[in-house]
């Protein structure tokens, strides 16, 4: 054996762990013997035996990095658990291999592990030492020695980030020490501490850094919810593990667009399954798929982020808007009065206020329901959950918190307050009903969309095509209660016909456009100028500039400005010609915000801050976001032209502008702004005498 010097740098050979036979096949005989017994004692079901094979054949050919795709609910707990046990199981006149696996939460971290025997580890694997290494690990059984005591080690994807960054130390050695001695008497040092210092420093110390991270002191990691990997920080850790240690991802959903792919990172997938494939298979429960007509309008500028699903604070009137509310509450209701467990995912933001409020107004319309959220402990709330489960609660608004992992068979309803485009979330959180046993209504809320980004629907995901009102995806032997439960939302919700699925087109549409960098399309000439750009990067001049800023001078001017279409993560984008659309914001006309303007037609005109100011005394808590969002709400009714102020003082070096919309001064506009404002706090009063 070899051995490390001063500085961590390693002189062994190879980890003794991987002396003798290759790992993967070491691998794969555990495997083979794992089915043996496995065949014998009726472990694994079907589908679950064909996963292992596929390990099988991946540890044969030599592969150390891939990912299996398995819809949620299908037994992937069970199944990493069960590999566990099968690698462990390998020739005893080696060192056992060491367990990473990963999770995304905390509450994931205390199910994998299941040291009450109900579930994970604790349950199908007890003879296994297993313990955890996250924020709410004891500081005791976070040390190496502690590590190093385990088969298998749960920790987060925070976590394994810091385990990343932390050193891994050994003793030191009385040769460790001489070289030490030598080194600090041979340097600087020594003119300011004399030897019997040195001596004592030197023999102070106990252990050194190996110059390797404690992710070093595992062999095998395992991804839970692995399209996690796609974010950079995961990605670039994945990417510095060394070639020979084994990576294995779960995951419902591998890509999340067509940039964003977990083969990037994981190249071999090893085995997959479609949701509707494991619904028809009977391994997850039939969906009865229904859409529910909000009567609403998605609509402003600026709705996504990179990946291209929506920002919330910028649809938090969806999450305001009571008519909207109603339907959800009235849905929610239908289904508890049919003793249906339901889960209702709502719009983020001001402190999980959506969640809170249809939780509230549930309660006081006679349904038991909670709110759960990042902002409720996590004991709390796994003391909610088994509330649930024992039907002491009957809904569960939620924020984040149940997209990933949560494992129910009481949820049997699904409401989709919150629209999203990204896939990841929307088999996510269907993939919370779905646990065998009963039938699976998974309702969206269908708001109306102008631009060319549609929310995704339960149908999009589901790959059967348009689904009529009724019909089911999978086997439902009783469809009596499909019935009453479509015959109760239809009394007090407006059903859809039919739940239509576009997703496909939209995705072949994507495929074939440009592919934008931070919203900028570049020419090929060697100073890479951008030469189109989404709005809000045509110049950084020029902040608030939006699609409907440039459609209004369009209108205005009785021009075509030069555009196109782009792809920015999973979204169609509008891209202009820079050069034309700087010329038109540069004669924007530059107001006062704080003053009257009358356009070049003799029209009196007010910005939003004027409005402010405006309305400060009747609304003494009025500020300009209020405004902007009460604006918003009546801007179909309202006359607007863009215009810009300077944001830079005078004098200044720089000139930077923020444009806005300033609207006419006439007394309609004041009498809408007011209606809408007075509704607005009635509003607020109310909420806050409930919440």
């Amino acid at each position: 054996m070899g051995k490390e010097n001063l500085r961590g740098e390693s002189t062994k050979p190879q980890d003794l762990l991987h002396e003798g036979p290759k790992l993967t096949h070491r691998f794969y005989e555990s495997i083979n013997i794992y089915l043996q017994d496995a065949q014998r004692n009726g472990v694994l079901r079907p589908h679950q035996r064909d996963v292992f094979e596929s390990f099988q054949r991946f540890f044969q050919e030599g592969y150390t990095r891939g990912f299996i795709e398995l819809p949620t609910g299908t037994g992937k707990t069970v199944l990493f658990v069960e590999l566990s046990k099968a690698l462990l199981n390998t020739d005893p006149s080696l060192p056992r291999p060491k367990i990473l696996v990963v999770t995304p939460t905390k509450d994931l971290v205390q199910q994998i592990m299941g040291r009450t025997g109900e579930k994970g580890y604790g349950k199908f694997a007890p003879e296994l030492k297993v313990g955890s290494f996250f924020s709410d690990t004891p500081d005791k059984e976070k040390t190496e020695e502690a590590l190093d005591m385990y088969d298998v080690v749960v920790t987060t994807y925070n976590s394994f980030s810091i385990l990343n960054k932390r050193n891994e130390y050994r003793p030191i050695t009385d040769t460790d020490k001489q070289l030490l001695l030598q080194e600090y008497q041979s340097s600087r040092i020594s003119e300011y501490i004399d030897k019997e210092e040195i001596h004592h420093l030197v023999s102070s110390i106990k252990y050194i850094p190996t110059g390797r991270n404690l992710l070093n002191k595992f062999d095998v990691f395992i991804l839970d919810e692995a399209h996690h990997t796609l974010g950079v920080k995961t990605g670039s850790i994945v990417n510095s593990l060394p070639p020979n240690k084994v990576i294995l991802g779960f995951t419902a959903t591998p890509d999340a667009s067509q940039q964003k792919k977990l083969i990037h990172y994981l190249p071999e997938k090893i085995h997959s399954l479609e949701l509707n494939e494991a619904i028809w298979l009977g391994l997850l429960a039939p969906i009865v798929p229904i859409g529910i007509k909000s009567g609403i309008h998605i609509r402003g500028s600026n709705l996504y982020d990179d990946s291209g699903d929506f920002i919330d604070s910028r649809i938090r009137y969806l999450a305001e808007d009571p008519k909207r509310n109603r339907l959800i509450i009235e849905a929610a209701k239908s289904l508890t009065q049919h003793g249906i467990g339901t889960v209702i995912s709502c719009i983020a933001g001001n402190e999980a206020w959506h969640a809170r409020y249809l939780a509230e107004k549930l309660e006081r319309e006679g349904v038991r329901a909670v709110a759960v959220h990042r902002g409720v402990p996590s004991q709390e709330r796994q003391e909610i959950y088994q509330q649930f489960e024992k039907g002491e609660i009957d809904v569960l608004t939620f924020i984040g918190v149940l997209s990933e992992g949560w494992d129910s068979y009481r949820a049997k309803a699904m409401i989709g307050a919150r629209p999203t485009r990204s896939i990841i979330f929307s088999k996510q959180r269907v993939g919370r009903i779905t646990r065998p046993g009963g039938i699976a209504f998974a309702i969206d809320i269908w708001d109306e969309y102008e631009d060319k980004n549609p929310a995704i629907n339960v149908a999009d995901i589901l790959n059967e095509g348009d689904i009529p009102l009724g019909s089911t995806v999978g086997i439902a032997e009783d469809r009596g209660i499909i019935q009453q439960v479509i015959a109760s939302l239809t009394e007090t919700t407006p059903l859809m016909t039919v739940l239509p699925s576009n997703y496909k087109n939209y995705e072949e549409l994507l495929s074939d456009l440009d592919v934008l960098n931070k919203g900028v399309l570049v020419s090929y000439d060697r100073k890479q100028t951008p030469e189109w750009a989404i709005a809000s990067r045509i110049t950084s001049t020029y902040s608030g500039v939006t699609d409907e800023i440039f459609a209004k001078i369009e209108e205005l001017k009785g021009i075509k400005i030069s555009k196109k279409l782009a792809r920015q993560g999973n979204s169609i984008r509008t891209v202009y010609s820079v050069n034309q659309a700087k010329d038109l914001l540069y004669k924007l006309p530059k107001i006062d915000p704080r003053k009257y303007f009358i356009d070049e037609k003799g029209v009196k005109r007010i910005s939003p801050e004027g409005l402010v100011v405006l309305f400060g005394k009747r609304y003494p808590n009025l500020n300009l976001e209020i405004v902007q969002e009460q604006l918003e709400k009546i801007e179909d009714q309202l006359d607007w032209i863009p215009a810009c102020y300077q944001l830079t003082r005078e004098g200044s070096q720089y000139r930077n502008y923020k444009v806005i919309k300033i609207y006419n001064a006439e007394q309609k506009t004041i009498d809408l702004l007011n209606q809408a404002l007075s509704e607005y706090f009635q509003q607020t009063l109310l909420d806050k005498r409930q919440i």
